[in-house]
């Protein structure tokens, strides 16, 4: 099951959870400022211009080789000095592309087996990765590996890769393979994969980080903000709550725990509350435009309209007129005057922005083939797709919460996992077309074949088709999978129960109350008392 944020339920203001300052963006990680060692581990600025400093060769006899025209002499050097990202640099800029990977290879070929040559070949790929190389960079990693299968540095890169290039295939199997290592993992390891599912909305993913981490003892204030943001976004408030006071228990003005405790209280409706944590948030950034932003809606949700307009102007005096027009129809949809807010709105609809809100007024009055017809061919970031998508659910308009995902299947047609919130959304409303779900689940697990998550989606549609073998047989190919998730426990059980097969129901029903009984919450979407009376039923008949 594909999991949604819980933004904009019950006619709130769009939740927007400021990025996490501490951390790098994936697509940074990209454009020649990855701060990533050789392991695997995540480093600071100054570390990395130390690990540079640590490779310098001498540049001087570098450049001047590379002045002579001596390309050969000059990759021998770098070579040989492990002249690190400068000197690389100076090889790349010349454009001798070709020649250079040509010089790779054999360079490749004459590696023996050995830490030693594990070590080179991985801090080669890493001196690659920086440089964008990411083919080049890919094939030493490989051969690392081949060399030694449980390198983590090696593991880590192909990771990384494989999710930039969109590999989801591969992306899975090597981060399945480094999972496999747990016990040898360390804080920026777990850090940057729970990074990754949270950027992908995959916020289950993010807590079996969080858990794994923890069970190997380790620490991070990092992933426990990244922990209690997907605590949030799966609904539970109270794990998010805690983890995020226990960050401010020991570091009491920490930013991101701050919000995130503001964001809770902003949804129970606690708006005074949220407004007094704000405050204190805009003392210690004042210069933070979200958190002024912040301030502005919390004002209006308190229907301090008039205070709230004036903080408008006052504190956000640089917003676009587009973006204010827009926060002002807001204020007007908050007071349910939506002739107003429609009135303000028109001239702008050409603006995505200001056709979104008017897509939110369209929803909320029930004219969803306007609100359709507004958001089509137009651009959005998959945030914003869900959270309109979470909008129309959420006024109970079930079918345009369909169309709304098809248009964002449009923009995104090999994200898997819009395939997969579409299947399930279907599912929950029971569409008739059951092909066309299985049609689309099974997109999502083409995709990314080896995600719980999608595999859930994509059986259970199965079974609701009253295919049960075939889920049966898409269960048992991710065994080593399946033998931890109690979700996808129960979804086998109920495939060989379907099938008539009752032992081997009872043995995969008892698997999975087992993992259930030793975890602190429930964690499948079936009742206890539902798995009881299965398990019941079938003793019985034995």
């Amino acid at each position: 099951m594909f999991n949604y944020s819980i933004e904009e339920i019950k006619n709130k203001k769009i939740i927007t959870l400021v990025k996490l300052s501490t951390l790098f963006c994936l697509s940074s990680l990209f454009a020649g400022h990855v701060h990533i060692s050789d392991d695997g581990q995540l480093l600071n600025p100054d570390h990395h211009k130390k690990e540079i400093k640590s490779f310098e060769v001498d540049m001087g006899r570098l450049k001047a080789i590379l002045k002579l025209g001596n390309f050969g002499k000059a990759i021998s050097t770098y070579i040989e000095n492990n002249a690190g990202l400068e000197g690389l640099s100076l090889l790349t800029k010349k454009g001798k592309d070709d020649y250079y990977n040509s010089l790779v290879e054999e360079f490749i070929n004459k590696v023996d087996s050995g830490d030693e040559s594990v070590e080179m070949l991985t801090k080669y790929g890493y001196q690659l990765l920086l440089v964008n190389k990411l083919e080049s960079s890919k094939k030493y990693y490989s051969r690392a590996l081949e060399i030694k299968k449980d390198n983590i540095g090696a593991l880590f890169g192909l990771t990384l890769i494989a999710y930039t290039q969109k590999d989801w295939r591969a992306y899975m199997s090597y981060k399945n393979k480094l999972l496999g290592l747990s016990d040898k993992l360390v804080s920026q390891n777990f850090l940057l994969l729970a990074k990754i599912s949270f950027d992908s909305a995959n916020y289950t993913e993010v807590i079996e980080y969080y858990n794994l981490a923890s069970e190997n003892k380790v620490k991070s204030v990092l992933l426990d903000l990244i922990a209690a943001r997907s605590y949030f976004m799966l609904g539970n408030l109270s794990e998010s709550e805690k983890l995020s006071n226990e960050i401010l228990i020991t570091d009491s003005n920490n930013p991101d725990a701050l919000e995130q405790l503001i964001m809770i209280h902003k949804w129970n409706g606690d708006y005074s509350l949220a407004l007094n944590l704000i405050n204190k948030l805009i003392k210690i950034q004042p210069n933070n435009i979200e958190s002024h932003h912040l301030h502005f809606e919390l004002l209006a949700l308190l229907k301090n309209y008039e205070a709230a307009e004036k903080y408008l102007n006052e504190h956000l005096p640089n917003l676009s007129n587009v973006n204010k027009t827009d926060l002002k129809a807001w204020i007007y949809q908050l007071k349910g005057d939506y002739k107003s807010a429609i009135n303000l709105i028109t001239p702008y609809l050409n603006h995505s922005i200001i056709a979104y809100r008017s897509a939110k007024l369209n929803l909320d009055l029930n004219e969803e083939d306007a609100a359709v017809e507004v958001l089509t061919n137009r651009h959005f970031t998959l945030d914003q797709w869900r959270a309109i998508v979470i909008y129309a659910k959420n006024k109970k308009l079930l079918n345009t919460s369909l169309k709304l995902l098809d248009l964002a299947i449009k923009q995104y047609p090999n994200n898997p996992y819009l395939y997969n919130s579409w299947a399930w959304n279907a599912v929950e409303i029971r569409l008739s077309d059951i092909d066309l779900i299985v049609e689309r689940a099974k997109k999502a697990y083409d995709l990314i074949p080896e995600n719980p998550a999608i595999i859930d989606t994509y059986t259970e549609t199965l079974l609701s088709a009253k295919r049960s073998r075939e889920s049966k047989d898409i269960l048992l190919k991710h065994k080593s999978i399946v033998e931890n998730n109690p979700q996808l426990l129960f979804n086998l059980a109920y495939s060989y129960e379907l099938a008539g097969q009752r032992n081997s129901a009872l043995k995969y029903y008892r698997k999975c109350r087992a993992i259930l009984d030793s975890r602190k919450e429930w964690s499948i979407r079936n009742s206890k008392d539902e798995l009881k009376s299965k398990i019941k039923k079938l003793n019985d008949k034995n």
